[in-house]
Formats: structure tokens, sequence, C-alpha cells
């Protein structure tokens, strides 16, 4: 599951810089910024394993971890962003470039991806409106990250 939790010193001290017209990926206003987000997916079923994702003000998100074990070395995998109804929001598995060692872990990554965003505009990942739940259930469930198989 995707948890935003609350930020701490850095995030603070990120604020107070403004968004370089050219450092945004998307569109801000004057002196406009989004809310630095820290979201965590955790994974500890089969595939273990870590990642957090970072969303400074400029909306420029960060996407950081590792899998202690879990993957089979011989398949493929697709990472994605699942809304809360069950659709994939994102596919996020050529950004990332997951490798999985022999051992079925990966390496720690971090990757800025200049074209996500987590809840800075109606088309962030984290968004209700971004959801294909009906109106009703668009907030009952969490968006979370996927591991499979890639067939």
């Amino acid at each position: 599951t995707l948890v935003s939790v609350p930020t701490g010193t850095m995030v603070d001290i990120l604020n107070k810089s403004p968004c370089k017209e050219s450092g945004s990926p998307i569109k801000l206003k004057g002196n406009e910024q989004c809310s630095s987000v820290v979201a965590t997916a955790t994974f500890n079923d089969g595939i273990i394993g870590l990642v957090n994702f970072f969303q400074d003000p400029c909306g420029r998100t960060f996407i950081s971890g590792l899998f202690h074990k879990g993957f089979d070395p011989n398949s493929k995998y697709a990472f994605e962003i699942i809304d809360g109804c069950g659709a994939v929001v994102r596919n996020i598995t050529d950004d990332l470039g997951i490798i999985i060692e022999e051992d079925g872990s990966t390496k720690s990554f971090i990757k800025k991806i200049s074209n996500l965003n987590l809840n800075c505009d109606p088309s962030s990942v984290l968004s209700p409106s971004n959801s294909s739940c009906s109106n009703q259930n668009k907030r009952a469930n969490p968006a979370y990250m996927s591991a499979r198989r890639a067939t």
C-alpha cells in the first residue's frame, strides 16, 4: 500500500526553495508548489522489499528501494502502481530498471522520474480523480505498488 506520511526537516528545507520553471515536470504558476510527500510500498508476502517514493515541492518524484528476496531470477517482472480498484495507473518497470540477482534479490536503486507526480495535480498517481473506481468508491482503497511476473 502506498501510504503518505508526515514529512520531516529535510522536506521543510526543500519547501523554502522556489521551483525553477525548467526543473518542474508540471505547470506550476508563479511561486506555487506541490506538497512534499513521502509514500512507502512494503512487500512482505513472497517478495520481500521496501520501495520509497518522495515528491519534492516542484513535483519531481524520486523512487528508491531494494528487494531482499522472492524473485525468480529466470523470470521477468512488471512493477506497477495500481489504483484502489485494481487498474494500472502507471507501469514503472522501465523507469526503475531493476535487475534481479541470482539469489532472487535486487541491488538498491534510486531513480528520478520526471513525469510522475504523487499528488500535485489531478493526473497524479494518488489522486482520486485518476482512479478507475466508481465515484462512491474512489477513496475506499489506497493505491499500491505491485511486482508481478510479466507475461
